[in-house]
């Protein structure tokens, strides 16, 4: 026991404590840095998104750029009927064009009829004829679709030799007064450029930029080694936290760039550790904070601990080792706080607790021989109620009997007046016969003179129902059995108790109505404050068999219920309804005897119901009615 109050009283502070003071911080902590992981990935998201539009509209004037230089070139010269000299030196200018900012915008330029034949050509890295016969079987594929439209943008393509990506920028040539296709140009721009873009695009500290084409391979990046080997990379469903290039976490965000009618993917990373630098920062200094806070928390239930768990637990061993027994045990606790008072009341408590212990002693030794006294006066007086009704029987039968011989013997000697003295003289006797004959059966009503059975009352009620033929046929009375119990009891006081009641249901009933008695039960819960049944299978130590006595006889006023009980106490003279006012008296003390109680409920001119209530033992389900 010491253990467990000790173990409980620990448990429940420390259980207390943590709640109050830890769970807290935790809560706090863990919502900080969600709130500021959330707010930061937005951030880096929205950062990302900026770079990636900054990307894209350099990219997209980049081409606008190259579109432009190659259209004021149209515009400007009739390239259609110019000589073959006079369109290489004029296309190369624009080949060999280049400004600060960025280098040559095309690598080889021709002019084509719309059958294919070349007019006229330039390029950076030699002769332009044998580069463009080199490249002439793709081009020819790519006619039908650059005179198609405008402008034709192709998908990139890889150099065979070096592994470059490049694209093909054609544009139609109309005729400027028929306005009908004449023949056009076409462009080889190098994806060096666009390397260059990529190369100046500062993401984040350490983050990275590329641009990946629709099979997933990387065309720009700033690493030129990861193009020309051929890297690929999937481009995810969603942006946000992903696997990046190599592998390791990142803030992946994702931008379509549209070139023509081609699709790529600008894509850029930043490592996630420099995305949520803030965080874990924040991470650190919580934790730093949160060990400084649990510290003071520990100290403090240290403190609280000593000045006031210890002290409660040497009083609760205290406690415990005067529940034994021990009335030695002292508290020396000294300290003028609370605890101590708590320590010098615990003191003067077992003080008195010796004092009254002596007391209750010396009270227990008086009461004893007092019961001792009690008990032999009551023996003095159930001896004498037996002898006294037992000896008055014989001159009360000689009383008896020489009436009658008067009676029968001197019945025309006696006047009128004589003889009514005589039944009178009778009637007293009978009277006091019947008197002596309830004292003897109270006189042998005792708890330990009881033969102890188990008792199917079905049965037994129906003996004493037995017993009331005449009644019952004379008043045409109506008894109903629902439903009874097997109790453990002794048959003979059962027996009388139900004589008793089923008599007294008879005596007490209206003159004009034909008696009718019900007879049920009912289990209830002894400790439950409300009296509804429960059911048979839940019976208990505490469960009760509630037996219900119920007539439809003249009644009695509920503020005599007290008196009914009473030996000798009648509500009504004994002209009007015989008896000696001992009956109920005997049922109250048969039903004490077998550890229960009765009581009555009962309005005048409505009926009563006697209630008996006794200890539920084995349970029987018989019902009937007659």
């Amino acid at each position: 026991m010491k253990l467990k109050i000790i173990k409980s009283l620990k448990t429940k502070f420390n259980l207390i404590f943590f709640c109050m003071a830890i769970v807290p911080m935790i809560l706090i902590g863990f919502l900080i840095l969600l709130q500021s992981f959330n707010l930061q990935l937005k951030q880096v998201k929205i950062y990302q998104q900026e770079v990636n539009q900054k990307v894209t509209n350099s990219i997209n004037s980049f081409f606008t750029l190259a579109k432009e230089h190659l259209h004021i070139l149209i515009d400007t010269n009739d390239l259609m009927t110019m000589s073959r000299p006079e369109i290489d030196e004029t296309i190369s200018h624009i080949v060999f064009h280049k400004k600060e900012w960025h280098g040559h915008l095309f690598k080889e330029i021709a002019v084509i009829t719309k059958n294919g034949e070349v007019k006229g050509c330039a390029s950076l890295n030699s002769d332009c004829h044998q580069i463009f016969l080199y490249n002439e079987l793709k081009m020819k594929i790519s006619l039908s679709e650059i005179f198609s439209k405008k402008e034709y943008f192709s998908s990139v393509s890889f150099d065979v030799e070096t592994g470059e990506p490049f694209i093909i920028l054609g544009i139609s040539i109309f005729d400027l007064y028929e306005n009908r296709l004449s023949g056009g140009m076409i462009a080889i721009m190098s994806f060096k450029e666009v390397w260059n873009i990529i190369s100046n695009i500062q993401v984040g500290n350490n983050g990275i930029a590329y641009i990946v084409n629709q099979e997933n391979r990387i065309i720009a990046h700033a690493d030129p080694s990861l193009i020309l080997k051929g890297t690929k990379f999937k481009v995810p469903d969603k942006n946000g936290i992903q696997d990046g290039l190599s592998g390791s976490k990142v803030i992946l965000m994702t931008n379509k760039i549209t070139i023509g009618e081609q699709n790529y993917y600008l894509i850029t990373e930043i490592p996630l550790f420099e995305s949520l630098f803030f965080t874990l920062k924040l991470i650190l200094e919580l934790v730093s904070i949160f060990i400084i806070f649990l510290i003071s928390i520990f100290f403090m239930g240290f403190l609280i601990l000593r000045n006031f768990i210890k002290p409660i637990e040497t009083l609760a061993e205290k406690a415990i080792q005067i529940g034994k027994g021990d009335l030695s045990q002292k508290v020396d606790f000294e300290r003028d706080d609370e605890i101590g008072m708590l320590a010098n009341a615990f003191n003067y408590m077992i003080i008195h607790l010796k004092q009254n212990i002596i007391s209750l002693e010396s009270e227990i030794e008086k009461r004893k021989h007092n019961e001792e006294k009690l008990e032999l006066s009551n023996k003095v007086i159930e001896q004498f109620t037996f002898l006294t009704s037992h000896d008055l029987q014989e001159p009360l039968r000689k009383v008896q009997a020489f009436g009658d011989i008067l009676k029968r013997k001197y019945f025309n000697v006696l006047d009128e007046k004589g003889i009514d003295y005589i039944e009178k003289m009778q009637n007293a006797t009978n009277r006091m016969q019947t008197m002596l004959d309830d004292l003897l059966i109270i006189s042998r009503i005792k708890s330990e003179n009881m033969s102890l059975s188990q008792i199917d009352l079905y049965n037994l009620v129906l003996k004493v129902i037995a017993d009331f033929k005449d009644d019952i046929d004379k008043k045409k009375a109506h008894i109903v059995i629902t439903k009874l119990p097997i109790i453990t009891g002794d048959v003979t006081q059962m027996f009388q108790l139900f004589k008793c009641l089923i008599d007294n249901a008879f005596k007490f009933c209206k003159k004009i109505t034909n008696p009718v008695l019900r007879i049920d039960y009912k289990i209830i819960d002894h400790n439950s404050n409300e009296n509804s049944s429960i059911d048979s299978n839940k019976i208990n130590k505490n469960s009760r068999f509630q037996i219900l006595i119920q007539d439809n006889g003249i009644g009695f006023n509920e503020k005599y219920l007290d008196k009914i009980f009473q030996p000798f106490k009648r509500l009504h003279s004994w002209d009007k309804y015989k008896g000696n006012g001992i009956g109920l008296f005997i049922c109250n003390q048969i039903v004490q005897c077998h550890n229960g109680n009765i009581t009555a409920k009962s309005e005048l001119n409505k009926g009563s119901t006697f209630i008996i209530s006794l200890p539920a033992n084995i349970l029987s389900n018989q019902s009937s009615a007659l």
